[in-house]
């Protein structure tokens, strides 16, 4: 998995990690999914191309419904447990956008030819469109998450923009349902200790378990002790780094260590701004690695409650 090579002397090493994005809206932490699209053609269009692709996976149960319905199955207890309701609405406004410009223009006459720019304006359709998405529990209709999702097209006729808005729309609501894997680059900094050169080795085949565990051993190795304490920085930096690509997979515990090491870094080297760089990234991930792995138990949690376990 490597990214990168040495830069320098005393650069960094980039490698690279894996990574795992939240999903905007979990739909799939759900057994049960009722769409309940707007009067729209729209609407109905971005809900077909929804339950197109929830069904893909085979495991959520996926229905599209009106409203009336809907109010009937809510009345007759008919909702079944860990059930969302989906309501989708697509609103859309038409404008004309003034563009400024200029363009070249070339005037012959009786003494030759000479070119100047001459402005001009014209007007350009424009289409805006957003997707209201409100999610809500399927039993309590309790709103559980509102997004709002947004698309915008320009240059064509309107009907053609509405429907590239729409389309726009569309696939951004199904990406909106995935947990989004990545490949991030980690730079390592190196340092003349065989653990340290081990960690850089390991990192780079993707193997960050056994990088972290070579890092450890070095910051406990005495002769860590007799570096100086820029290069005892740059080891706990390291051990950061490895520490948090461990968790960026959607473990917030490996990361919630990392911050301790690059706290020491900092605090051995306050004049560095990688370090504090590191430890305010780490937070973010934090969270980020939080969130997946709350989706991850959700879900777990979700099917297992409708299988009445």
């Amino acid at each position: 998995m490597l990214a990168g090579a040495l830069f320098g002397c005393g650069g960094a090493v980039t490698v690279e990690a894996l990574a795992v994005q939240p999903a905007l809206l979990p739909l799939r932490a759900y057994p049960s999914v009722l769409l309940v699209p707007g009067p729209l053609d729209e609407d109905a269009q971005v809900a077909r191309a929804l339950t197109r692709h929830l069904k893909q996976a085979g495991h959520t149960r996926v229905q599209v419904i009106d409203e009336a319905r809907l109010k009937k199955h809510t009345a007759r207890s008919h909702v079944p447990r860990g059930t969302v309701v989906v309501e989708l609405l697509v609103a859309t406004q038409e404008r004309v956008h003034a563009q400024h410009g200029q363009r070249g223009q070339t005037t012959c006459d009786s003494l030759g030819c000479f070119n100047q720019n001459t402005s001009y304006a014209q007007d350009v359709p424009v289409m805006r469109a957003t997707l209201q998405v409100t999610v809500r529990d399927g039993r309590s209709m309790r709103v559980v998450q509102r997004v709002r999702l947004r698309a915008l097209e320009a240059s064509g006729n309107f009907e053609h923009l509405k429907r590239n808005a729409v389309l726009t729309l569309s696939r951004r609501l199904r990406a909106s349902t995935e947990q989004i894997p990545e490949l991030i680059e980690v730079d390592l900094l190196p340092l003349d200790l065989p653990q340290v050169e081990l960690a850089i080795e390991e990192a780079h085949e993707g193997r960050w378990v056994r990088a972290r565990a070579a890092l450890e051993q070095a910051v406990d190795d005495p002769a860590a002790r007799a570096l100086s304490r820029e290069q005892q920085a740059r080891l706990h930096f390291d051990l950061g780094q490895a520490r948090r690509a461990m968790g960026l997979p959607g473990d917030p515990r490996p990361i919630d260590e990392a911050r301790k090491a690059y706290a020491h870094a900092r605090a051995l080297d306050p004049h560095e701004p990688l370090y504090a760089r590191g430890e305010a990234r780490a937070k973010r991930d934090a969270r980020l690695a939080a969130l997946v792995r709350a989706q991850r138990v959700q879900a777990a949690q979700n099917f297992r409650f409708a299988r009445g376990k």
